[in-house]
């Protein structure tokens, strides 16, 4: 099979892979429900290659293999539990290695999270408001105002925020509870940029599926041209 003739292949599969996911937008159908799984198929694939190729051959099998490192078998047991969740009898076994997995992985979030925010804790707790313009661009004092406005709305909505989450007694105060509503209506500014952020990434891909459909009869005449 000729290049061209492999790329024209590859284009008009996009385009139809595409169209199928797409008509979801319509409404719900054999042919969205079709591709979702020929979707998820090819992901697990691709995940099952990945896992392999990256993760389980280089750091467990040629270790074992090739270094003589035969105390790494002993991860296989450990590692086939998971495939119990699959009986209804034994499920009980891939709980148990899941726990594991979940306690190793919730202890990395941790003190990954830890890692990145409290330096910034730190960092909020000595921040003063006023900077230095010569530290900044002393071509441009103005960048002083901003900043110092910048730290100071910092360091309102850190104190509001912390207002909020803080439960050991009730909220009557009116001063308090005003503050505290400040907090609760700064998240939910951040959660809805947060939202918007996810949007914007959703049309980010839907922008690049459809520059592909539009020039998609490009490169098929391209590859149509190009011939054997």
């Amino acid at each position: 099979m000729s290049d061209s003739l492999l790329k024209m292949i590859v284009v008009v599969l996009g385009v139809i892979c595409t169209l199928g996911i797409y008509s979801i937008l319509y409404k719900e159908n054999k042919i969205f429900r079709l591709f979702e799984h020929l979707y998820l198929g090819l992901a697990g694939g691709y995940a099952i290659a990945a896992t392999w190729n990256d993760v389980l051959k280089p750091n467990w099998w040629e270790p074992m293999v090739k270094e003589g490192q035969w105390g790494l078998a002993l991860i296989l047991p450990a590692g086939s539990l998971f495939y119990f969740i699959y009986s209804k009898r034994n499920g009980w076994m891939a709980r148990l290695i899941f726990g594991v997995f979940i306690g190793f992985a919730s202890g990395q979030a941790f003190q990954s999270f830890a890692g990145d925010y409290w330096p910034k804790l730190q960092t909020a707790a000595t921040k003063t408001i006023w900077v230095d313009p010569a530290k900044i661009k002393p071509e441009y004092p103005v960048a002083a105002y901003a900043t110092a406005i910048n730290n100071l709305i910092f360091l309102a909505i850190l104190g509001a925020v912390m207002v909020y989450f803080f439960f050991s007694f009730e909220q009557k105060n009116t001063a308090v509870n005003k503050v505290s509503k400040f907090g609760r209506y700064a998240m939910m500014i951040a959660f809805g940029a947060m939202f918007g952020n996810t949007i914007m990434a959703r049309m980010a891909l839907l922008i690049g599926r459809i520059y592909f459909m539009i020039h998609a009869p490009d490169a098929i005449s391209a590859s149509a041209n190009a011939g054997p």
